[in-house]
Formats: structure tokens, sequence, C-alpha cells
């Protein structure tokens, strides 16, 4: 009879002891060989005869006993099946069999043994076992704790230590079953449930299906889904029944509930309401009691956990909750086991408490969960509130970095912290109180809210808000009052040159409502013109006039991470010529703030976070000089008076008097101005874009210079917020001016009469300066009229001139060019931006370019160098520009003589002595001969 396997061990990761794996010799369908695998209790195919499983055991080692199979099927009513019977702790603790279970086995009247539960030191876990063939009803009640029945889908290991007294065979024995069945199951309807789980809380049909129907176990929903829209899965309906039953009581234990949801099944069928059993229960009735009475104290069954009420107040006096497994007091969070007597054993996991006290509100991102934790400093009465998300619980990194925040308990504890946090979330989470916070200021909510430090303005008033791990929120605090700040600071903030300063700063907060670009503010002018003054000034309008400033020291990913924390915020820094190499790198990095892709071992990609904000500098120097890129022009907005001057040019002298007054307004009332400013911005909000239009057409107009086009579009922001502004101003009682009046006539003199160079014209100059102060290395084309120097051959090669009918062209060689335009910016990107410069050369038609065909394809191909032949033979690849291409887009005039080249006087060579002094040759003009004098002297005259 084929029902046989050997068994070998394999590890369990879930129990302590190994887990038996069966193996059965089996033939590979693709190669027809015999191979030993694992056997399935429900598949027949791969079980043995006796002989071959004796015959794989003694195989190897490896293998350390037999099983037999029971029927892969369930077995219906009336079926003579191959039945085990499993009787636990049948010993006492002398080490003898208990003498009534032994006689109920062997009352059986067939095979039995000592079961493979191998007796513990105190002899009571050891077990029997008896096979017989018979029949044992699945519904046949609920059996005593240390008695199991099996008849189907099971290996039932064979240890061979028979009892004695037991017959060596395995017989027939449906009575001695129906007796033992009898003593040791208990019918279902006589079964006491008084004492099992029922769970809290009551649910609809429907909501009972959903939970299933997304059940988190796989198993679980895959076999809800099949059986109550697909119907009978498996051979036996009536085990499908019973099953699906035992599924939904796991969410209610009313059987007219469970009937009713069992209704609504692919498995409903005339059976379940026909009478079956004596006592006149139909199919579907008894079907429910099996289900509900085969539950144990174990029997997963939904439960609500309902937890103590949080103080709202927590007094840490009096405070003692359970959470869960966990306890949390004054002094500390415990895990809390019971024993075996029932007595509760706590085990601390951290000195101190904290616990769970707020949920955020989360204006930034919804999906963004944070959590308010309250700790209590160990040793004092001292409390640290911290805000942390769901990964700074549930992970170990971030409960590690509790620990830095007065949270003590060792990195071992790390998972059971984990864990207190995550049952606290569970139990309380949805009770917990609501609080809104932001992780960076700026805008929210369509401009219908703006964050700056703890404050939420809103056109309904000012609220406050939590900004999380935002550490510059204390620079924007406030202290005093608008109307205080305004008395103090009008005898300065009166001047245009202040006003617009103003205006820029606030710019900042209409930049990314109208979609312009971050600028940089450059305040560029000498000393006693209160440009360190007058940035504290302005930035008194939105929080700390000192703590503002950010030292040019700083790194440029530092200002970036501010900036960022401090969305559509001005910020100040001061003193910019200390460090003018890294403002002028800082400027792409900052006015370029499009969100940027970068690397994260952990999570692959991590976005950075835009921000819209404006950088006012202040410095004796401006930034921007000849080598500057074009973009720094293109982002930067002047201003190089600082206070008004006299008709001498001269600044207006301001009595100390005066500033010690405004000093102390801007101290003692900073903060104010940008909530009065925001709310009367948002009257504007709507009407945004057509206000933008209307003031940008106000702005002189900039033709087609794309340049002074973009750049305009910054002063149009700051007349916008002029505007806003001065009505601030105005209610404040401060001096009036006029905004368009300021921010037109900076920008006719920096815009309209400024000069932003392109960057290609830029290094065009270059070339040009390289050609007249270096004529000397320059050669002539062959039939040029070009005089070449006497002493070009001495010289290294720049490039020829070609001089023709009346026609100029410079030809440069282009690594000789390359290098001076390197040497000439002086930046480490110089050759990125020469080869920017060529490239715009060639498509303005600045050079001449040329023409080739590919022999392979055919297709025509534009490069931007020519190739020349030169006076001594040789045809280089050139850069070559018409010198009159020069005059044109430097905006110089045409030198009416220039066609007719010739060497400066200067670069003609005189006639030369040659004096050999100890194996050194000197040459030396001959008029000159005060050096030949001196040269002669210092050698001792001799020739």
């Amino acid at each position: 009879m084929k029902i046989w396997a050997a068994w070998k061990a394999v590890k369990n990761s879930n129990k302590s002891k190994p887990a038996k794996l069966p193996m059965s010799y089996q033939v590979n369908p693709n190669t027809g060989e015999t191979e030993v695998r694992p056997a399935s209790c429900s598949d027949p195919t791969t079980w043995m005869t006796y002989d071959d499983a004796v015959k794989l055991l003694k195989s190897s080692k490896k293998f350390k006993g037999l099983q037999v199979a029971l029927s892969s099927t369930p077995p219906k009513e009336g079926d003579n099946v191959l039945v085990a019977g499993d009787v636990d702790k049948a010993f006492r603790k002398d080490g003898a069999v208990d003498p009534e279970k032994l006689a109920d086995v062997l009352a059986m009247g067939t095979y039995a043994e000592y079961s493979p539960t191998e007796p513990s030191p105190d002899h009571n876990d050891g077990g029997l076992r008896f096979l017989c063939y018979g029949n044992f009803p699945v519904d046949a009640g609920k059996h005593a704790g240390d008695i199991e029945v099996y008849q189907n889908s099971k290996w039932i290991t064979i240890t061979g230590h028979k009892l004695l007294e037991a017959p060596a065979t395995v017989n027939h024995a449906q009575d001695a079953l129906d007796t033992f069945r009898s003593k040791y199951f208990t019918p279902y309807e006589e079964i006491d449930t008084s004492d099992l789980p029922v769970t809290n809380v009551d649910f609809t049909d429907e909501q009972i299906i959903n939970r299933l129907e997304h059940a988190f176990n796989d198993g679980v929903k895959e076999a809800f889904n099949h059986l109550f829209y697909k119907g009978v899965r498996g051979a036996d309906q009536t085990v499908d029944d019973l099953a699906l039953c035992n599924l939904i009581r796991g969410w209610t234990q009313k059987p007219e509930q469970i009937d009713s949801i069992f209704r609504q099944s692919k498995l409903m069928r005339p059976k379940w309401d026909e009478v079956h059993y004596a006592n006149g229960d139909t199919y579907g009735q008894h079907t429910i009691k099996v289900s509900l009475g085969s539950r144990t104290k174990d029997t997963w069954v939904y439960m609500e956990q309902r937890a103590p009420v949080l103080p709202e107040q927590i007094d840490w006096s009096t405070f003692d909750v359970c959470v869960g497994s966990y306890r949390v007091n004054s002094s500390g969070i415990f895990l809390v086991k019971v024993d075996k007597e029932g007595e509760e054993i706590e085990t601390r996991i951290a000195r101190n408490p904290g616990v769970l006290v707020a949920r955020g509100k989360n204006q930034d991102n919804s999906q963004e969960k944070y959590y308010k934790i309250l700790i209590k400093v160990k040793g004092s009465d001292d409390e640290r509130t911290v805000w942390r998300s769901s990964s700074g619980l549930l992970t170990k990194s971030g409960v590690m970095e509790l620990i830095n925040m007065d949270l003590q308990f060792p990195e071992a504890n790390c998972s059971l912290m984990n864990s207190y946090f995550f049952t606290f979330l569970t139990l309380y989470e949805d009770t917990l109180p609501v609080e809104t916070v932001a992780m960076r200021s700026g805008w929210k909510n369509n401009y219908s809210e703006f964050v700056i430090g703890n404050r939420s303005i809103s056109a309904k008033g000012v609220s406050d808000i939590t900004q999380i791990d935002n550490s510059a929120v204390d620079m924007y605090g406030q202290v005093g009052s608008a109307e205080g700040w305004a008395e103090g600071v009008d005898d300065i903030m009166k001047f245009p040159q202040i006003r617009f300063k103003a205006y820029a700063a606030c710019g900042c907060l209409v930049l990314r409502i109208t979609d312009v670009e971050n600028y940089i503010f450059d305040q560029c002018c000498g000393t006693t013109r209160l440009k360190t003054f007058s940035n504290k000034l302005v930035a008194s309008m939105f929080g700390h006039p000192k703590t503002l400033q950010i030292s040019a020291r700083s790194t440029a990913l530092g200002i970036e991470k501010t900036a960022a924390a401090c969305n559509d915020l001005p910020l100040f820094m001061d003193e910019t010529s200390e460090n003018v190499q890294f403002v002028m790198e800082l400027i792409y990095r900052f006015a370029n703030s499009n969100t940027r892709a970068k690397s994260n071992n952990a999570s692959g990609l991590e976005m950075s976070k835009q921000f819209c904000s404006g950088l006012l500098l202040t410095g004796e120097d401006s930034i921007i000089t000849e080598s500057s890129k074009g973009g720094h022009h293109a982002r930067r907005v002047p201003e190089t008076h600082g206070v008004p001057e006299d008709a001498n040019g001269n600044p207006i002298f301001i009595t100390e008097d005066v500033k010690l007054k405004v000093k102390k307004a801007m101290n003692n009332n900073y903060g104010n101005i940008v909530d009065l400013f925001v709310q009367e911005l948002m009257t504007e909000i709507n009407n945004i874009g057509d206000l933008y239009v209307e003031n940008f057409q106000k702005l002189p107009d900039t033709g087609t210079n794309a340049l002074a086009g973009r750049l305009k579009g910054y002063y149009t922001v700051m007349l916008i917020a002029g505007q806003i502004l001065e009505r601030v101003f105005a209610r404040l009682g401060m001096t009036p001016c006029d905004p368009l009046e300021i921010v037109t006539g900076y920008f006719n003199e920096n815009v309209s009469c400024g000069v932003t160079v392109p960057d290609h014209i830029k290094i065009l100059r270059v070339a040009y300066d390289m050609y007249v102060s270096e004529k000397r290395h320059f050669g002539a084309t062959a039939g040029s009229t070009f005089i070449v120097s006497d002493r070009a051959d001495m010289n290294a090669k720049f490039g020829w001139v070609d001089i023709k009918n009346g026609v100029t062209t410079i030809n440069f060689l282009p690594q000789a060019l390359k290098d001076r335009v390197v040497k000439s910016l002086g930046n480490g990107d110089g050759e990125n931006r020469y080869e920017s410069a060529v490239k715009q050369w060639g498509s303005q038609g600045i050079l001449n370019k040329t023409v080739t065909t590919d022999n392979k394809t055919g297709k025509s191909k534009v490069i931007n160098t020519r190739q020349i032949r030169t006076d001594e033979g040789t045809r280089p690849w050139v850069l070559q520009i018409p010198l009159a291409n020069f005059y044109k887009h430097l905006g110089m005039e045409e030198d009416p003589d220039s066609e007719t080249e010739t060497p400066d006087e200067a670069e003609v060579s005189a006639p030369v002595k040659k004096i050999i002094v100890e194996d050194s040759d000197i040459i030396i003009p001959e008029e000159n001969t005060s050096v030949y004098d001196v040269i002669m002297g210092e050698m001792g005259g001799a020739l």
C-alpha cells in the first residue's frame, strides 16, 4: 500500500524544534529518472510502499524515521479510512503511564505506540498514539485539550515503539472510536461558550464582507473571495461550508449574522435549510454550531483595542498608563509580561517616559504624518517636546535619534521602542488632538495661507502653527508692534534707496505667485552708506534684524537649505566682499532653484524642495566683474547708492541720534510688518496676474533685448510689492513714497542704461584684446598684406591675419584663444564658457563657418572652423572672425586706418649686439646703452 514516506529534520524558523519533512522516491516527468523529492499529504502520487520507504530510510543518515499519510481528502460520512488518535500528556510525574489514558488507548483494540513526543524531565508531556480503520465525523464535537483525532491531510510519524499490550496490526475499530468520541468529545450544542472570545464591536454584513475581501492575511483573503464569490473550492462542499463559517466567525459570533452572510455566498444551496439532525437542527444551523463551538481561547476574533483615556494635561507625578503590553509612568517605559503563575513582570526599556500627545495636520504634505512626543527629562522636572514622522517612530534609525532628544534607552531596545510607539499609535492615533504643522515657511493651500516662523497668516487673522525640523524658525520671531516699528524707523525708511531695498525684500513673497525666478539684490557701495544698517532695518520687517543676517562664510549648501526651509521669504547676507568667489558660485545655485533629483542610498531618488526667494547682499564691491557670466547679470538687481547723496555726490550725514532711534525701534518691534503685508497682498491674489501685466507695461520698454526683458520681470515684482507695502505704510502713518517712480528710476539706471553683457560678447572682447595686444604673435596668411613682426618667429603663434582687398579677418588658433579666455576669466568654468561662446559666434554669424560633406552619407555639416593657408605654407584650422564683426558686436567705432595694418613702432626690431659672457647669450637692443652698461658692469665688462 502506497501511504509511506521517510522523513528528515529541517530547520523551522518559527519553532524551537526542527520540522519533519517527508521525502519519497518520485519519477521526474521531464527526464524519466527516479529522484528523491518532498512528499505531500494531499498528493497520493508522491507516496511510497513500505519497502521503498525503508530503503530510502537506510540510504542516508539524514533520514530519521517513517511516516504514513492519511486520506488526501476529507472522508464522507460512512467512509472507512485510516484514523490516527493522539493522547498527549499521558505520563505521570513519576514516569509511569497514566492508567486511565493507557486503558482508553488499549480499548481501541488496534495498533498503538508511544508517540514521537519525548517526555520532558517531569514526564508529563509524553504521549500515546493509535491507528485504526473507521470514520470520525468532521463535526464530532469539541475535543479535550490533550486529545486529537486525525483522518485526512496529515502525515503521522511512526516510531515503532509499540505498546506491549496492544495488537501489532491496524484493525477496524468503529465501535471503539464512537466510545472514545463520547468520552473525550463534547457535542457542539452542549458546549459552554461563555468563556470563549467574542468581538467587542458590532459590524454590519457589508462591513464584515468588505474586511474579509481585503484581509491583511493573503491566505484569508484568497480563501474568502473564492468561497464567497466562486463557491466550492475542494472535493467536499461540507468542508467548504464550515471553512466559510470559520472565516466569518472572526468578525461576528452571532449565529443569525453568520447565517445571513453565508446565504449571500455562492456556497448557498437547498441543503442549508434541510433538517438533518434529531434535535431538529438544519444542516446550516448545525454547521454554524460546529464553527462557533470549535473555538478555543486562542481562536482569533477581531477585538477593538480600547485603551485608557489619556489626560489632556500630563501630570507626571500621577501619570501611569498601560499601553497594550507596555506601561509608562514617571519612572520610565516598561514591557509587561505575565508568568505561568499569572504574575506581571515589568522590564524597563527606557529610563524616562515619552508619550504621544498630538498628531500633526501637515500643510506641506497631507500624506506624511507627524506626531508630537512629550519627553520628561531624566533627573529634572523639565519636559521636551519633539515632532517625529512615522518613520521616526517605527524604524530603528528613526527611534535612535530620540536618544539625542533626552529619551534614554539602550540601542538594544530599539525594536521594543518601535513596538511601544506602534502600540501607542494603534490605540490612540484617532483620539490624539490635532495640531497644524508645516515643514517650511511660505505659501500654503492655494495662496490662502502664509507660514512664517510659528505663525500662519490668512485673511481671517494670524494663528499658531508648528514648523517641524526647521531651525530657522526662531529667526522669524515677533516682538513689539507694527506701530512702534513704523514710528521709530520712518526717518531712514523714507529714503527711496532704503524703500527700494524694502520692495526687493517683500518682492520675494510675490515670486511664486507671478512665476518669476529667484533674484539677487546686490547693494554695493562704499562705507558710511548704511549698507549693513539698512539690511538689518529691512530684515526687521520679517524677524530678528540681527539673526536674519547670514555670514558670507556660510556654505552654499547651507544657504540653499535655509532658503528651502524659509520658502517665499528673503535672505540677508552681509559683507559679501569677504568671499566674492563663493557668492558668484552661489548665484546659480540660488537662482536656479528648480526641483532636482539626487541619489539616496536608502530609497533611490530623493527630490529636493523647490524654493522661491531673494538673496539681499551688501558689500563694498560689486559681485559682478568683467569675468562674470552673463547669467550673473541676468539674476542681479544692483543698488549702488546706499543713502542719498548731496549735490557734491557725498552721502547725506545721518546723525547718531536718528540711527539710535531707528535701531531701538527695529530691535524692540521686529517681525510685525510681514503679517500686515501678507494680509494686504491676499486681497490682490485673484488679480495678481492682471496686476503683473499692468505693472510690466508701466516700466520702460526693452524692445527685443531678451536679457533686459528678463530683468524687467524682477522689477515688476518689486513694483507690485512696493504698491502693497505702501498701503501698509500709509495705514501706519509713515512718509509716503511713489513705488513706480522709485522702481522706474532703478530700472533705467540698471537695465536701460546699465551694462548687461551676454557671455559670448564678453569672450569676443577677450579675443579682440588678445589680437590688439599680441600682434607680435600673429603671422600672415598667404597673399596677405599684413606686415609681420620681425620677431614673430621667436614668439608662440596665436594666429594669422588676412588682409586682402581691403577686408581684414583675424584667424585664431582655437587652443591659443581658449587658453587666453580661461586665463582671463580666472574661474573653473572657463573652458565651458569658451565652447559655448564659439557656438554662439557661429549661430549669430560672428565667425566664418565651413560647410563640409560626409563622404559616406552625403549629408552636409556646418563647423565653426575654417582651414587657411599661411605664408609659411601650412594649412591650419582656425576660428576666423572678420575684424568688422568685432566693431559691430562690441559697439566700437571702426578705425578708418584699420585695413592697412602695420606693426606698432615698438614691435619693429632694432639692431642688436651679441655679447658672449661665460657661455651665455644675451641679446639687447643696441640703443639701450644704459641697460648695456649696467649688464656689462655687473659682469665685470667681459667681452
